[in-house]
Formats: C-alpha cells, structure tokens, sequence
C-alpha cells in the first residue's frame, strides 16, 4: 500500500505566533497611551473615576487659585499640570498568557500629589467610560495585528 506522508514548516507559525506575542504588548501599551489621554481628557472635563463631575474645590484652596489667576470652576486637578505631565508608563512586563502596564509618575513629588488628591477625590484608574475606550483601542490593535500576521 502506497504511503501518504505530510509534512508542516512550522517556522511559518512560529513566526506569526512571535508576532502575535509581540503584538500583546503592542495592544497594552496602546492601552496604557489611550488610559493617560483618557485622564487628561477627564481631568480637563473635572470628571472623576466614577465618571461623574467631582466636588468644586473648598473654598481656601479655590481662593488660592483664583488669586494666582487660574480657573476654579472645573476641579482638573491642575495648578501647574506637572502631575498630570508626569504620567507615565512602565514597560510591558509578561504575567503567563498576558501583558501588563504599570501607570506610575515620573517623579516623588507627582506621585505624592496624585495619592493625597485621589484619597480625596478618586480620579487616577480606569472608570466605566475609559473601560470602553480601551478596548477598543485593544480591539483596532488586534485587528492590525492579525491583518499583518495574515499579510506575512
């Protein structure tokens, strides 16, 4: 009887599969891009981490402000911007199957800024709105990526 044999190069799906994995830390630092615009943008808007608008200023610090010729009308988080500049992303770091980012701030002052204001007023993580548009930045990500892995 006739032998049938079948072999597979696998170094083609070896390949697409690093791309793929490359491509998992590609998504998260999009993500993490998308999630720091998403607090500026809220903190522009005064919308806290419960994607509601937060509690104006007590009355002393709005003084403050006021008299050094910024805005009160909108809690923004921001006298100077510094600690909103100083977000940054760690590096993606591979847990198993997954990536994940670290949003820290690039400096002691900033990050002692942001941890006593989100004590007062949670704003720092991903609320319910950002939730949505992460995903689908994830989603346009995978996207690319598989049409590049379908491309090669």
């Amino acid at each position: 009887m006739p032998k049938t044999e079948f072999t597979f190069d696998l170094s083609a799906l070896q390949k697409a599969t690093d791309e793929v994995l490359d491509g998992g830390k590609q998504i998260v630092q999009a993500m993490a891009t998308a999630q720091v615009a998403n607090e500026r943008d809220r903190a522009k808007k005064g919308i806290g981490l419960d994607d509601k608008k937060m509690e104006p200023y007590s009355p002393e610090y709005a003084t403050e402000k006021r008299e050094s010729g910024r805005q009160v009308d909108v809690r923004d988080l921001t006298f100077t911007g510094r600690t909103l500049r100083s977000r940054a992303q760690e590096p993606p770091i591979q847990r198993g199957q997954s990536y994940e980012v670290l949003l820290t701030f690039s400096d002691a002052q900033s990050k002692l800024i942001a941890g006593s204001n989100q004590k007062r007023t949670p704003f720092f993580g991903v609320s319910d709105d950002d939730e949505k548009v992460l995903e689908a930045v994830a989603q346009e990500e995978l996207d690319a990526i598989v049409s590049k892995v379908n491309k090669g």
